[in-house]
């Protein structure tokens, strides 16, 4: 287990992150194709393919 401080109790203690929330709505159709790599890693997870475009 990890642990952000030692442990010294006997009971199982658990951590979690807060929420990361987005700032706007996804978009995952977009007529210009200008995916922000979040929306291109969800379009891939739901098999939608985003047209690969060359790094400038």
């Amino acid at each position: 287990m990890h642990a952000a401080q030692p442990h010294h109790g006997v009971r199982l203690r658990f951590m979690a992150q807060p929420p990361l929330m987005p700032a706007a709505p996804y978009e995952l159709v977009r007529a210009d194709g200008a995916y922000p790599p979040v929306e291109i890693a969800i379009r891939r997870g739901l098999g939608q393919g985003t047209p690969v475009t060359s790094l400038r």
